[in-house]
């Protein structure tokens, strides 16, 4: 059965179809299902989707059952898979876009309409998956821009976009400029030479002017969703770790340049100065959340609840810990092919604990029957976080969902959490 759109969700096609170029409603508002609607306003064929990895399957899917009238879809694998002629939407990955084989063979198809799904994905030139996506959007006819979190990290984000999509609103700024007037940045000399650091964004009412007329977002609480309450989970980590964690930390550097990197989203530093201390700290917060979870479902506190974590030994810890619940575990190594069945595992209440890697599990997926999710782990970037977290709210859950951020004393849980929320408070003067 087609499915039957929601009145804001005609809004959101309708905003596509007469001009508009991203569509950044919070998650689970529903833009996937707005833009096929603009797709069939425009009667539009030879269409490209270019979404996540873990997404693809879903966005061909959701093609299927919500267009109008009959196109066929394709679901692209790898670098090395071609349009077929019967074609009509081809759907790729980010992740082999930027290759250039596949990015050549995509331009040759010469699709009228390009749907950059997640499209806070082209947030840097430097990346070729930007490069890539930016090129096939400038010689299509039309671009559709999906994405609920379009600044990971700063204003900056928007800039390739801006750049290439609708240049007229920037033509007076260079990437220096749009940087400056746009961001708070300081310098620190870094491998011999001085780079900008992004603290925070600023003037934000004059970029939201800029954009105005090409975005639209809606809130949960706009279409009648309400959002999950977040709070703080301090934990006793007890003796678990402690001894590992104190030799972790007595080999990271100084802490300024952990929180300079926090700022500026470099994940890759980050990682290799705080991966030990993480994944200790990690399963040590494990061992606690366990407890708490045994705790809450035999009391009747909470019947189901969603885990997050990073690191592959916080989960393991948890799915052993936790083995009477049945629980269903959701990562980088589970199968496109079986992510359905895990899912279906969960929602049908064959298992009590449904436990997820922060990215593999934080988009593409619908966890409502839980109201509870507690983040055993951090992501290092907001948007993460705020995708996962609302993988249980939808327009059908009926009770208040509580998001709870376990975090360990005194850990660098702390300072890392005061980084997120400096970043979402930026983020929210832009888009709100």
């Amino acid at each position: 059965m087609q499915p039957v759109p929601l009145p804001h969700q005609i809004v959101g096609g309708q905003f596509l179809a007469n001009g508009g170029l991203l569509l950044a409603d919070e998650p689970r508002v529903g833009k996937t299902g707005a833009s096929i609607l603009a797709l069939d306003f425009l009667m539009a064929r030879r269409v490209l989707v270019v979404t996540t990895a873990s997404g693809r399957f879903n966005f061909g899917r959701e093609v299927r059952e919500w267009q109008a009238f009959p196109r066929e879809v394709q679901v692209m694998m790898g670098t090395a898979g071609r349009v077929q002629p019967q074609t009509d939407v081809a759907v790729v990955g980010w992740s082999t876009v930027g290759n250039e084989q596949q990015q050549a063979h995509l331009l040759d198809w010469r699709p009228e309409l390009v749907v950059l799904d997640e499209s806070h994905y082209a947030k840097s030139f430097e990346a070729k998956r930007t490069v890539a996506a930016m090129a096939l959007a400038d010689a299509a006819d039309r671009t559709f821009c999906l994405s609920g979190t379009p600044m990971p990290n700063s204003p900056l984000d928007l800039w390739p976009m801006l750049r290439t999509l609708a240049p007229e609103r920037v033509s007076d700024l260079s990437f220096d400029d749009f940087m400056g007037r746009y961001c708070v940045v300081r310098h620190k000399f870094v491998a011999g030479e001085w780079k900008p650091i992004v603290k925070k964004g600023k003037n934000e009412a004059e970029l939201r002017q800029r954009l105005d007329g090409l975005l639209l977002r809606r809130t949960q609480q706009d279409v009648g969703i309400r959002e999950p309450i977040f709070s703080t989970l301090a934990l006793d980590g007890g003796a678990v770790g402690t001894a590992a964690i104190r030799a972790a930390l007595a080999e990271l550097p100084e802490a300024d340049e952990i929180l300079d990197a926090a700022e500026t989203g470099d994940t890759k530093m980050l990682e290799h100065h705080l991966g030990t201390l993480r994944r200790v700290t990690g399963i040590a917060k494990a061992y606690a959340v366990a407890e708490l979870v045994k705790e809450e479902i035999e009391t009747g506190k909470m019947q189901r609840v969603v885990l997050m974590c990073w690191h592959t030994g916080a989960i393991e810890a948890l799915r052993g810990l936790l083995k009477a619940y049945n629980p269903v575990v959701l990562d980088g190594s589970t199968p496109a092919a079986k992510r359905a069945g895990v899912i279906e595992a969960f929602q049908n209440n064959r298992s009590q604990v449904f436990i997820g890697q922060i990215i593999a599990a934080g988009e593409a997926i619908d966890l409502s029957v839980s109201r509870d999710l507690i983040f055993v782990e951090q992501s290092f970037a907001p948007k993460d976080m705020k995708q996962a977290a609302l993988r249980i709210t939808n327009h059908g859950q009926k009770a208040q969902c509580l998001v709870r951020v376990a975090a360990l004393a005194g850990s660098i849980d702390e300072a890392l959490t005061a980084v997120l929320v400096r970043k979402v408070a930026s983020i929210k003067e832009v888009l709100q």
